[in-house]
């Protein structure tokens, strides 16, 4: 079993970082191009790398191929899931129905058409209907 992170392998291109020997000998092209690939811009690089040609290559070379990313930024993060995003816009539809007391639909429209602030949706609903997470600022002068 290889110890290879390819988070790692990715952050250090991004430091400038020589890769170590352990880094060539266990190089797996596949999480690192996986990696790459969800840095924003850099999609492109990462299927340009997918080919059988470069698969042929020598680990040692393919690791090497990786430090042309070296000083960019590389901060490579997961994605949110579908599923994520969509339970964030269930949500703010919900909110849209309690505060403006419209059907489901009207929201969606309301929402799809960019007629409602979505941050100012938000507050209006803490304040109708969550008064306990209202947050306060704190007073200024003498304590």
């Amino acid at each position: 079993m290889a110890n290879f992170n390819a988070f790692t392998f990715i952050g250090n291109r991004q430091a400038g970082v020589d890769p170590t020997h352990d880094d060539i000998e266990q190089f797996n092209h596949f999480m690192a191009q996986r990696c790459l690939a969800m840095k924003k811009g850099y999609e492109a690089h990462a299927n340009g790398m997918n080919t059988d040609q470069f698969f042929a290559l020598p680990k040692e070379i393919q690791c090497y191929a990786y430090t042309s990313f070296d000083g960019q930024y590389l901060s490579a993060k997961w994605k949110l899931s579908k599923k994520a995003t969509a339970d964030t816009h269930n949500d703010m539809v919900k909110m849209v129905m309690a505060v403006l007391a419209c059907s489901r639909n009207d929201a969606e429209c309301y929402l799809r058409h960019g007629n409602i602030d979505k941050d100012k949706m938000e507050e209006i609903y803490i304040k109708l209907y969550e008064p306990e997470n209202i947050k306060f600022r704190k007073k200024k002068g003498k304590s």
